[in-house]
């Protein structure tokens, strides 16, 4: 998987928890009666959401970046299965 197609999932599956904690607290409700909803949630959050954005991102980032650089980093060197070219059998 790649960098961003991670990061997106993980951004999307936090952004669909707040969103069915809204279902959960409000009901079913209409998409259009749910942006008011939402709006109040990040009112009451204030410039606290800024934080809280930053928060979670930099935690993101704690959480990919070493699972990313220790993928990157197992790579295999084909040259020790493979006989030397120069090699000669005497």
């Amino acid at each position: 998987m790649r960098k961003s197609t991670l990061g997106l999932c993980i951004l999307s599956l936090i952004a669909w928890t707040w969103v069915l904690w809204l279902y959960i607290r409000y009901g079913l409700v209409h998409p259009l009666e749910l942006t008011p909803l939402i709006l109040k949630d990040l009112e009451w959050l204030g410039p606290f959401a800024i934080l809280l954005d930053v928060i979670v991102l930099f935690a993101l980032f704690l959480v990919i970046h070493p699972l990313i650089r220790r993928r990157s980093g197992a790579t295999e060197d084909s040259s020790l299965r493979e006989p030397l070219d120069n090699k000669t059998d005497n």
